[in-house]
């Protein structure tokens, strides 16, 4: 009697340990029934209860939406999970304004999103609309040659702006000359790869902006068509080199993916915020130069490599691309870098 007592004793507290601290382990290849890691942060910031309500006839039945929901309700304990039939609560689907089913409602405070399918991209853009307090727009420079947002060939960026408007970002394209400055509302400048040189007024507005405080991600294509000395002066002001190369990479594991040697593949990644969920991936960059931090960094600037090349790749020195491609004295020996992220220490208040 005693033994079945302590047995009986013990199941029970290891069921109310469950129940209290609930665990799920996910031991799929390459864990597809977990959250990615982006909507965990999110969920991890909320600072009030967040609602995901599932309205459905006979939602009973939904698996693999209850499983996909009960994954955000893990993930923190501001998240309450709720189920409407519309057929057993018409008044409360009526009143959340469903006009169309399945539907998932996503309650912040007074705030509300319907998502229409129970993808977890949707969802979480949607957590992230209504978390977010101020609208931010990412401003891309126009007038140089740069690549166009709404351009959908194979050297434009309308899938970037596609993938930056579903994470709720705005988008908009700026013409510095016109504004003789980096408009107030962008919350980063991208300058995605210009073919013609900058004039000096228009690189002077982006290193005012940058020194100002202002986020900017520049893009620089090998310099086959000409130097771009003005462009340039604000990689080198900021501590970096961009190299007078393209990037050949003779591993061959850019052939395995239907590429050439002009597209090396990158696995290393410096330890930088930007680039920590990117170990143990491959990222291939198409007809890039190298970057390379100045040693030493000009005063108040930290400079940090983000993705380096292979050991098998070099720094073509002759931008032509003349076949066959062959390694030479006067090309640098990889492994070379691609990216740098600077960050500018504020000059200290005036006394």
């Amino acid at each position: 009697v005693a033994f079945v007592a302590l047995v009986a004793a013990i199941l029970g507290g290891v069921n109310w340990m469950a129940n209290r601290y609930p665990k799920r382990l996910d031991v799929s290849k390459d864990a597809r029934f977990s959250l990615a890691d982006q909507t965990r942060k999110i969920l991890g910031g909320l600072q009030s209860d967040l609602t995901l309500t599932y309205v459905q006839r006979n939602s009973a039945s939904a698996t693999s939406v209850k499983d996909t929901l009960r994954e955000y309700q893990a993930a923190s304990p501001r998240v309450k999970v709720e189920y409407l039939d519309p057929l057993k609560e018409p008044g409360k689907v009526r009143a959340l304004e469903v006009t169309q089913l399945p539907t998932i409602i996503v309650a912040l405070g007074e705030r509300r999103e319907k998502v229409l399918s129970d993808t977890e991209q949707d969802i979480t853009n949607a957590i992230l609309k209504l978390t977010r307090n101020v609208k931010k727009t990412v401003c891309f420079a126009s007038g140089e040659g740069e690549s166009d947002v709404d351009d959908p060939s194979e050297h434009g960026y309308s899938g970037v702006k596609s993938a930056i408007t579903k994470s709720q970002y705005e988008t908009k394209r700026v013409v510095l000359l016109q504004e003789q400055k980096v408009p107030e509302d962008c919350t980063v400048l991208v300058v995605a790869g210009p073919t013609k040189d900058l004039l000096p007024e228009a690189a002077g507005y982006i290193k005012a902006y940058v020194k100002a405080g202002g986020k900017a991600m520049l893009m620089s294509d090998p310099v086959e068509k000409g130097p771009s000395p003005n462009y340039e002066s604000i990689f080198t002001e900021f501590g970096v080199k961009p190299g007078a190369d393209v990037l050949v990479d003779a591993s061959g594991v850019g052939q395995l993916f239907g590429t050439g040697p002009y597209m090396p593949i990158v696995t290393d990644y410096p330890y930088h915020e930007i680039s920590k969920d990117l170990k143990g991936m491959m990222s291939a960059f198409d007809m890039a130069r190298s970057m390379t931090p100045v040693t030493p960094a000009p005063d108040g600037v930290i400079a940090q490599e983000l993705g380096r090349t292979s050991g098998r790749s070099w720094g073509e020195s002759d931008v032509t691309l003349k076949e066959p491609v062959t390694f030479t004295d006067k090309d640098a020996r990889g492994p070379l870098n691609v990216a740098v992220a600077v960050t500018i220490r504020a000059p200290p208040p005036a006394a």
